[in-house]
């Protein structure tokens, strides 16, 4: 389109869509993109400074969790009792006529490769040395101890209190927000050491190296390929060797469930920054995945979710190289979409935003995808908070996505075109990056008709746009009449062109208002509301049972 045709167009936008609606797309295409140039430069500002704030910051923050000790000690569920360790008769023994004098007694100490030295023999399943080749940890000192006969991990942060200060506040937020992390069983304010739950597993690190990976320090300092790099070398190469055997040791189920729950920390408002294979724990009852460590994890609850996006996409970045996935951030979406590497524009059902200035499409338009949804949908649908709703024709999801945004539960999406289904999914995720949360969405691979066969239990809201009149007339009776058992409310959209080119003619009355209005009506939704803006050929009919509350 030329300048001179663009600007022509301009009236005819403004006329359909509205000047507000109007500013908001001029913001998406011209304002935003500026604005993400400069975002990385804000969020190493907005870490610096919530760094320095803990440094000017740290006798209060001391004050305060010292206050709420009890409090955080109380959270503490699934511990260890010392009967389950794992020691021989006299290392069980020895341990409980010492335990008569104190409760709490050092166990092993743990060196910087997570090897054990035993100070009552061998520990069944836990990787043990004797102190000829043990290794002391660099930055703190860790202890296996008990506590009140529950087994733990005493950590010394040898007066390193913004590291103490970190830890804590991150292991109490993150168990209450239901994340797969240490309980915290006791802290020390004084001595600045705190104690967390022992996860009975195989460190991630253990397992690979066991395979032959050459990650433990003990083989790296002394092996001539490692010797020559660089720090940043040495640590790319050390995930390289991890990822050759990284398929033999976990699935790929196990892989996404330590995505989730990465995804599970973000969306408590936590950057972790410190993403390796030495941090992931592999639980041994359940086989399921634990993080530890984040004594550099930064609190962004409630502050500049701009800077948090971005520093959440250096921990997403460094799953993807240590887990050799594709997982989202801002500039793999964006390389997918300027690369067309997934699918190209003109291929996609309807034009949709996610945020960050990321969009396919043109989204002036109001009769579909984007700015369909702000045009007519937003306002006019029920209350979907909590909601749970059927999208028959679901095409791309943009529109069961942004219901999930508007605060519904749970969509299900049928769809019979597997393209369409592809670009939902992609969808979805990208939406789940943008939002930092997680959609309950899923298709169902099928034509609409058949939603008739199966049991899907009660539905607050189903809805069928510019879809349900591909059916044949008996169809689209049957059809109601089904949907009018499983809801109290069916919204359907119309289509009044009639310069389309449609393969047969009578799709164009089954797509009118009077023909769908009647179908409605006498099919189970005798209250019927039209909702028609002035020159919008996709009207919408609200059936209802009784009478539609629209929010």
């Amino acid at each position: 389109m030329s300048t001179f045709k663009k600007i022509g167009a301009i009236p005819v936008i403004v006329s359909q869509i509205g000047m507000r609606q109007l500013v908001r797309v001029g913001y998406i295409y011209f304002f935003e993109p500026q604005i993400m140039k400069v975002i990385p430069l804000y969020a190493s500002l907005m870490k610096k400074t919530r760094t320095m704030w803990k440094i000017l910051n740290i006798k209060r923050d001391l004050a305060y969790w010292n206050s709420r000790k009890s409090e955080i000690i109380s959270r503490s569920t699934n511990v260890m009792d010392i009967a389950e360790l794992g020691l021989n008769e006299n290392g069980q023994n020895l341990l409980k006529e010492q335990l008569k004098a104190t409760n709490q007694v050092v166990i092993a100490k743990i060196d910087q490769d997570g090897f054990f030295l035993s100070l009552f023999g061998q520990i069944e399943g836990i990787p043990c040395v004797d102190e000829a080749y043990f290794i002391p940890r660099l930055r703190s000192c860790l202890n296996l101890v008990t506590v009140d006969r529950k087994v733990g991990v005493k950590k010394d942060y040898k007066g390193r209190v913004i590291s103490f200060i970190r830890e804590i506040e991150a292991l109490h937020a993150l168990r209450k927000a239901g994340c797969n992390v240490p309980s915290i069983l006791d802290v020390d304010f004084e001595n600045c050491s705190l104690t967390i739950s022992y996860i009975p597993g195989t460190v991630l690190r253990e397992q690979l190296a066991l395979r032959g990976a050459t990650l433990r320090d003990r083989d790296v300092d002394e092996n001539p390929h490692f010797i020559p790099l660089s720090p940043e070398a040495r640590a790319l190469k050390k995930i390289k060797e991890g990822k050759r055997y990284l398929r033999e040791v976990v699935s790929q189920d196990f892989i996404e469930k330590l995505f989730d729950q990465v995804v599970k920390i973000h969306s408590a408002g936590f950057i972790i920054r410190d993403i390796k294979y030495g941090n992931v724990i592999v639980e041994k009852k359940t086989g399921n995945p634990y993080l530890i460590d984040f004594e550099s994890s930064t609190n962004f609850t409630g502050k500049a979710y701009s800077a948090f996006r971005q520093l959440r996409d250096y921990d997403i970045e460094k799953f993807n190289i240590h887990f050799g996935t594709d997982k989202p951030t801002y500039q793999g979406l964006r390389r997918k979409m300027v690369n067309q590497e997934f699918i190209s524009p003109e291929k996609w059902y309807s034009p949709w935003y996610i945020g960050s200035g990321l969009r396919v499409g043109a989204l002036w338009d109001p009769e579909s995808g984007w700015g369909r949804w702000h045009y007519i949908l937003k306002d006019n649908l029920p209350n979907l908070m909590g909601k749970r709703v059927l999208d028959l024709g679901a095409n791309n999801g943009f529109n069961s996505l942004q219901i999930l945004r508007s605060g519904a539960r749970e969509v299900i999406g049928f769809e019979i075109d597997p393209n369409y289904i592809q670009q939902g999914q992609f969808l979805k995720s990208a939406m789940e990056w943008s939002d930092n949360r997680k959609y309950d969405f899923r298709y169902i691979q099928s034509s609409m008709v058949e939603l008739k066969s199966m049991d899907l239990g009660h539905f607050d809201l189903v809805m069928a746009l510019c879809s349900l009149y591909y059916l044949d007339d008996d169809e689209i009776s049957g059809l109601i009449r089904h949907v009018s058992t499983t809801t109290d409310c069916f919204i359907v959209q119309c289509n009044s062109k009639y310069d389309i080119g449609r393969d047969f003619s009578h799709t164009y009355e089954k797509a009118s208002v009077e023909f769908m209005k009647r179908a409605l009506e006498e099919n189970g939704f005798p209250d019927v509301r039209l909702v028609a803006p002035r020159h919008y050929s996709r009207p919408l009919l609200i059936g209802g049972k009784t009478k539609v509350n629209v929010s």
